[in-house]
C-alpha cells in the first residue's frame, strides 16, 4: 500500500500545463509546518486535479493532497540524486475556494498631454 497525506500550504501559485497526450498536469510545491522549521514536499497532479488546483488556489493557500510516494533518480554532475514526490489522487481545499481569477483587463490608454493635437500640425 503507497498512501500519503500532506497538510500544508502552497510555496508558489500553480500553473496548468498539458502533457504531449493533452492531459492536464501541473507541479506544485507544499510546505509543511514541522514546528521550528518546513518541509517543502514537492507535488504532482493530473486531469480534473490538476485544473481545480490551478484554478482555485495560490501561493499560501492550505489544502490537504492525498496521494501516492513516487521515487525518482537523476544524474546532476555525475552524481545519483534520488527525490521523493507526491503524485495527488485527491487535493482537498482547507479554506473555501476563491473565485477563478479573471483574465486581467487592458490598461485604458491615458492622453498624454505632451502631445500635439492632430488639428495643430502644420501639415
Amino acid at each position: 500500500m503507497n498512501n500519503v497525506s500532506v497538510f500544508g500550504r502552497l510555496t508558489d501559485t500553480p500553473e496548468l500545463k498539458q502533457t504531449n497526450s493533452g492531459t492536464d498536469v501541473t507541479n506544485f510545491t507544499v510546505a509543511v509546518n514541522r514546528g521550528d522549521h518546513a518541509t517543502f514536499v514537492p507535488v504532482t497532479a493530473f486531469g480534473k486535479q490538476a485544473e481545480l488546483v490551478t484554478k482555485y488556489l495560490r501561493k499560501g493557500d492550505r489544502l490537504i493532497v492525498e496521494g501516492s510516494l513516487y521515487s525518482s533518480k537523476r544524474d546532476v554532475e555525475g552524481k545519483s540524486i534520488s527525490q521523493l514526490s507526491v503524485t495527488a489522487q485527491f487535493c482537498h481545499f482547507v479554506e473555501p475556494p476563491r473565485e477563478p481569477s479573471p483574465e486581467p483587463e487592458p490598461a485604458p490608454i491615458k492622453p498624454n498631454p505632451d502631445l500635439v493635437a492632430e488639428d495643430d500640425l502644420p501639415f
